[in-house]
């Protein structure tokens, strides 16, 4: 995955007019001073967050896997509820989302 993620990184880099778009890439540390190479595994926390965006995907699948067509009367159910709520949970989403960048701006404050 790395590897394709680097060539396609490579290709970008090869038109002139996406330097701006690389800048964070370059400036990040290396390993064994090469510029191919990515840095190092993620953060904790960072692995954290991805498993927490990848839970609402994980879950469903794994569930139905292991109870197969036992699993299909729970999650038509749970898809009912949230067609029935979507607008309820947007909002919810949205309103967390818009303090949690509230906060992060007033703490950015000098």
């Amino acid at each position: 995955m790395h590897g394709m993620w680097v060539a396609v990184v490579q290709r970008v880099h090869a038109h002139p007019r996406s330097a701006p778009l690389l800048c964070r890439m370059r400036s990040a540390p290396q390993r064994d001073g090469d510029p191919r190479r990515l840095p190092g595994p993620l953060p904790r926390p960072q692995r954290a967050h991805q498993l927490i965006v990848l839970l609402p995907v994980l879950v469903p699948v794994v569930f139905a896997s292991v109870l197969g067509q036992r699993a299909d009367e729970p999650l038509d159910a749970t898809h009912r509820w949230v067609v029935r709520h979507a607008r309820t949970i947007g909002t919810v989403v949205e309103a967390a989302f818009s303090v949690y960048l509230l906060v992060k701006g007033v703490r950015a404050l000098p």
